[in-house]
């Protein structure tokens, strides 16, 4: 006999089709999409190009200097400024000529960006938070770099570069108020921290922002500048090498909410342990296996928008002549069998898709991993996915996607369970983590006496509609023309019924009943 093999991309498990015991049930549609891959714009450096003219005419300006000094000692004024004095035989400035040597060697740019071609011209998006924002030198106060500028009106100076240091005033909903200081190397570093202390949401693209001023400051020259004349005035001083920055003082204030499940709506753990589950082992033996296939156990990802998966564990239905997949490498992930832990390390994925792998699956981690969303599947077995290690997790960042992650139990004892010192953030453009058909009443579980999150906000029903198999009067299954089973849409309840077993659906719900868009989980160490 002979196989037609299925395009990559297919990735509905063998059991989702299969007859379950006493229901038979299609998985939700809206969670088969994988991610395209993504497009990068390229920001043209207008300041690299710039620097690189000054370094360009710094020879020949200083050159020209020289004769300008030698002449101006013969009494040529060339400029009507009198910088050298018409009674002076020396080419020695006096007192009161400011001559700023550069103190550092400049570096010279690489890899300049050809801007003959207007369609390679590509601006980069501005954000909310600046990332390559000047900074004042740690080592002064704020108070003696802004005595160190010079106090010129603004606008006085054509040709000058605008320089913004930011500064951010944040306040909670009790009223605390934390500001940034100018000397501050890193301010939104700063802000997170502070939020991260009194269980605020810690980024600034999901704070409100209530007010935004800029205050002009005075003017600094750059330290490789190179000037001559008197700095009383701008008219004065001729800056012929380097740069001279207007410096403003951009203050944002913004309101920053707690956390879902935060302060005043903390559920205090104490569990000294996680619930003791079944099945803890993927189902190597294949024994909730949907069809004659074999074991469908399988950790896959997708890397770098790629139309298919990889597979880092797979059963052997996925080996079969009618799928032919294989063993693949994902960087930065790697499964430990004898655990049954998957470390990621430095990991970046669009999808993390598991299935049948038991309730005692594990995800350790390890540095700063970034994954698109995380899908794990249970189907009466097990589909637990439990966070550990001292790295951190940041799934789904963009809200590309409808929800972060989502765990399909299928009718099984399955949980979302964090460690203590697993750093995790969730995102998602309806809920942040949708934890659907577990038939434990209790599904999300943290080790520690502070907790953003704990246990949810169960709801049955209202998250995902499921088809429900269509009896007739008769109690038997009914099949249209083609052999297909009939259905209607149901809820949770409606599954429970049907299955003699209590079944629950569990989102991430703010205090205010609003679906969770950004949740952090930083359990104390």
């Amino acid at each position: 006999m002979e196989y037609t093999r299925l395009p990559d991309e297919y990735i509905h498990p063998p059991e989702e089709y299969q007859s379950a015991p006493e229901i038979c049930e299609p998985a939700p549609e809206f969670i088969w999409d994988v991610p395209a891959a993504g497009s990068a714009t390229v920001a043209i450096d207008r300041g690299r190009q710039r620097k690189l003219l000054r370094k360009l005419w710094a020879p020949v300006a200083s050159a020209m200097a020289t004769v300008i000094i030698v002449w101006a000692s013969y009494n040529y004024d060339l400029f009507g400024l009198d910088f050298l004095g018409k009674d002076t035989g020396s080419v020695t400035p006096p007192p009161g000529i400011e001559v700023i040597i550069p103190t550092e060697p400049v570096d010279t740019p690489t890899d300049p960006v050809d801007i003959s071609n207007p369609t390679e011209a590509v601006t980069q998006e501005p954000t909310e938070e600046p990332t390559e924002a000047p900074t004042i030198e740690p080592s002064i106060s704020e108070d003696e770099f802004i005595a160190s500028l010079l106090p010129w009106s603004e606008g006085s100076v054509n040709d000058a570069e605008e320089m913004v240091l930011f500064q951010y005033i944040i306040q909670d909903w009790d009223g605390n108020t934390f500001t940034t200081s100018l000397s501050d190397p890193d301010p939104v570093s700063s802000v997170t921290n502070w939020c991260k202390d009194r269980g605020l949401i810690y980024k600034m693209k999901f704070m409100e922002e209530l007010e935004r001023t800029r205050t002009f400051l005075g003017y600094k020259l750059s330290d490789d500048a190179i000037t001559a004349g008197s700095g009383d005035s701008p008219d004065r001083l001729v800056v012929m090498s380097g740069t001279i920055y207007a410096v403003y003082k951009e203050t944002v204030r913004y309101e920053t909410h707690i956390n879902s499940h935060g302060p005043g709506y903390y559920e205090i753990d104490g569990d000294a342990a996680f619930p003791m589950l079944p099945n803890l082992a993927p189902d190597f033996a294949g024994a909730y296996a949907g069809d004659t296939l074999g074991p469908e156990e399988y950790i896959r990802m997708v890397i770098n928008g790629e139309n298919s998966y990889r597979y880092l564990v797979i059963g052997e239905a996925w080996t079969s002549e009618y799928f032919r997949h294989s063993l693949g490498e994902v960087p930065g992930a790697s499964y430990d069998e004898s655990t049954n832990t998957l470390t990621l390390e430095n990991c970046t994925a669009d999808v993390l898709d598991v299935n049948l792998m038991g309730n005692g699956f594990t995800v350790n981690l390890v540095g700063e991993n970034h994954i698109g969303y995380i899908l794990v599947y249970g189907f009466y077995y097990g589909g637990s996915i439990k966070f550990t290690g001292t790295g951190s997790l940041v799934v789904n960042e963009d809200q590309s996607h409808d929800f972060g992650l989502l765990i399909d139990a299928e009718q099984s004892q399955s949980i979302l369970m964090v460690d203590k010192g697993a750093d995790l953030e969730f995102y998602g453009s309806k809920y942040a983590i949708v934890i659907t058909r577990t038939t434990m009443e209790k599904a999300i579980w943290f080790l520690d006496n502070r907790t953003l999150l704990s246990g949810g906000e169960r709801h049955n029903g209202p998250v995902l509609t499921y088809n429900i198999p269509v009896f007739d009067e008769n109690g038997n299954l009914t099949f249209d023309e083609y052999g297909n089973i009939l259905t209607r849409p149901g809820t949770v309840e409606d599954i429970s019924e049907l299955s003699g077993e209590t079944c629950y659906d569990y989102t991430v719900i703010t205090p205010d009943g609003n679906p969770a868009t950004a949740v952090f989980f930083e359990p104390m160490n």
